[in-house]
């Protein structure tokens, strides 16, 4: 009894620090343009992007653009 109740400690502390280091790399970006970095790439820019609406100002708005 006493080892299975230390696998379960294990398991669950191992699930624990897997579901942190899922949400530990918040430097992506869902599209690229939404990187502040890429803002005036040409991908970004019309007409390339107004097909998939993936544009900087369809994403994020012109207000929180530089």
């Amino acid at each position: 009894m006493k080892r299975l109740l230390t696998l379960l400690i294990v398991l669950l502390i191992g699930i624990g620090i897997g579901s942190m280091s899922a949400c530990s790399n918040l430097d992506r970006y869902r599209y690229p343009c939404q990187d502040p970095k890429n803002f005036d790439s040409s991908d970004c820019r019309s007409p390339v992007c107004d097909v998939d609406r993936t544009c900087t100002d369809d994403l994020i708005g012109r207000e929180n653009q530089p």
